[in-house]
């Protein structure tokens, strides 16, 4: 038992270490991109976000035209402080997005643990460590994670209201639990689409 208890303590310190060293080099290496025009000119989508949240942070809460882009994605960017214009030769103005950055991180890694819970309660003990490692290992990912676009939410948003919906089918029953279960998996899928 004390041996059980001390292995949960280590395992435990180890993660977080592991998250302080990734989350170290990804702040280094946002510092690094900020000085390259693949951070200071976003394009297309990228663009269209950082406008559209600085447009919500300045008090415009409604569209002016319908949203043929997500339409909850720009609310997110301003609500992280990370709307930002764009000068006459489409370079960002300001700062760098780092409330963005920092929330989407949290996202990323935050899908990391959900995969990580449901690969061990889901598969075999010697590969349920592996859907979490697929997606820590999937580039695109992490550099979506500190960009303006919506797909690590989406993930995210996608994998917890799966996980929740799985989490509430094993469990069953019908009562407040359940229900609770189910209206969160719901919103967080809603969200999603």
């Amino acid at each position: 038992m004390i041996r059980s208890v001390t292995g949960l303590r280590a395992g435990r310190v180890a993660a977080l270490i592991a998250v302080l060293i990734v989350s170290a080099a990804w702040f280094a290496a946002w510092r690094v991109l900020d000085r390259t025009p693949l951070s200071r000119v976003p394009v297309l989508d990228e663009a269209h976000y950082l406008r559209e949240g600085a447009a919500v942070a300045g008090g415009r809460l409604v569209p002016e035209r319908p949203s043929v882009m997500s339409p909850l994605y720009p609310y997110f960017v301003a609500a992280t402080g990370s709307g930002r214009e764009l000068d006459a030769h489409r370079v960002r103005t300001g700062p760098p997005p780092w409330g963005l950055r920092v929330a989407q991180f949290a996202m990323w890694l935050g899908t990391a643990w959900l995969l990580l819970r449901e690969g061990r309660r889901l598969l075999p003990p010697t590969v349920g460590w592996l859907p979490a490692l697929l997606w820590l290992l999937y580039r695109p990912g992490a550099v979506l994670a500190g960009s303006a676009l919506l797909e690590v939410p989406l993930t995210f948003l996608a994998t917890l209201g799966l996980s929740t919906a799985v989490a509430a089918d094993a469990k069953g029953g019908a009562g407040s639990a359940a229900r609770r279960r189910a209206v969160l998996a719901g919103t967080c899928l809603g969200l999603a689409g």
